[in-house]
């Protein structure tokens, strides 16, 4: 019923000043008006032309923008005067939620405009513009409970996580693209209303398979766990292998990579995920990284010798006093790691090398000697 209204809906229109330029107040006092009146078509029932009119609106808003702002920064000044029109979406959907028409009508309407936005935003191939309107059109769990139409709750969910796994594959197609943190977040709380509710209506093999493809979609070291865990235990093994080749075909996961293999108890497997990240060299750490480099220190020490003793040399080389002190930080920690191997007189041979060759950096044997290597 949407598409019907495609082509006749609203036209652009614009006040111009003397030199051609939008004026910018007339222009946006009337965009005003303009979804004052879509706001107020909605109210009187007419939900249709209401949110053809107002969301071709908010499709149109990033042009006009561009085209009648300051072309020396592309419009961005009337993109940011825009901007707060895109809540007259939220308010579309609060006027006909709060109307007084059946919840049985308001859901099917917000079913068919739901699919229409998504087609949109498929269309402008942006998904981070519209999954605020999309998100208008659903209704909270219990809505459905109280209706007894969960069924149709299930349907709108696999839609919607359907139309976002669908826009993100193809912005990823040329490049990767690492999901970012609002889709993330906004598909994450999709799927597990999803899996909860199948769960809560007794269908649970529906629910541990769309649990997979949560997981498959925005992997976690959580959904890994739970993923692992409804398999039963002699196929545990051989899917947590696909499950980390598919993980490492994403590419952009190191750190959930290593936590995947010491979650299996495979440090091995972990190290070589550090050692293959192509930063070996650096000595930030992250969480995972850190919890890896505690399990190799237990688990095959003499690992870390040679890259604790990269740190420390990138430290030094960079000659400030901030840095000799991280310097002697990974000395201190490969001091431990020396006699925790029983190779006391190596450390002593090596500090000394080290203070050797750098004896004309005052600074640092400065640091070493209040480290008291």
């Amino acid at each position: 019923m949407f598409q019907d209204r495609y082509e006749y809906a609203y036209r652009g229109y614009h006040y111009d000043s003397d030199d051609g330029r939008w004026d910018y107040t007339a222009g946006l006092e009337q965009l005003e008006r303009w979804f004052a009146e879509m706001l107020e078509m909605a109210a009187d029932g007419e939900w249709i032309d209401a949110s053809v009119g107002l969301l071709l609106t908010l499709q149109k808003l990033k042009k006009w923008a561009i085209e009648n702002g300051d072309e020396d920064i592309d419009g961005e000044d009337l993109r940011e005067e825009c901007e707060s029109f895109w809540s007259k979406a939220d308010e579309l959907a609060a006027v006909i939620r709060n109307g007084a028409a059946p919840d049985a009508n308001k859901s099917a309407f917000f079913h068919e405009l739901m699919d229409w936005i998504a087609g949109i935003s498929e269309e402008d191939d942006d998904w981070s513009r519209w999954r605020g309107p999309i998100r208008s059109c659903l209704f909270s769990p219990a809505h459905y409970e109280r209706l007894d139409r969960t069924d149709e709750a299930v349907a709108r969910l696999k839609s919607i996580v359907g139309h976002m796994q669908e826009i993100q594959r193809k912005s990823s197609e040329s490049m990767f693209v690492h999901p970012y943190f609002g889709y993330r977040q906004q598909a994450n709380h999709y799927f597990e209303w999803l899996v909860a509710i199948l769960v809560r209506t007794g269908r649970h093999r529906e629910a541990e398979a769309w649990r997979v493809r949560w997981f498959e979609a925005l992997p976690s070291l959580e959904l890994f766990k739970l993923c692992l865990e409804t398999l039963p235990p002699e196929e545990r093994t051989s899917q947590a292998k696909n499950w980390l080749t598919h993980v490492r075909l994403l590419g952009g996961y190191t750190d959930l990579l290593m936590d995947m293999h010491l979650h299996l108890d495979d440090p091995d497997g972990a190290w070589q995920v550090y050692l293959k990240k192509g930063n070996a060299a650096s000595d930030w750490l992250s969480d995972s990284a850190q919890k890896l480099f505690e399990v190799i220190k237990q688990h095959d020490p003499i690992r870390l010798v040679p890259i604790l003793q990269q740190f420390a040399d990138k430290r030094i080389s960079e000659k400030n006093r901030a840095s000799y002190q991280r310097a002697t930080e990974w000395l201190t920690e490969l001091k431990s790691i020396y006699h925790l191997l029983g190779q006391t007189e190596q450390w002593n041979r090596y500090l000394r090398e080290v203070s050797e060759s750098h004896r004309r950096l005052p600074a640092l044997q400065d640091e070493i000697s209040k480290a008291k290597l």
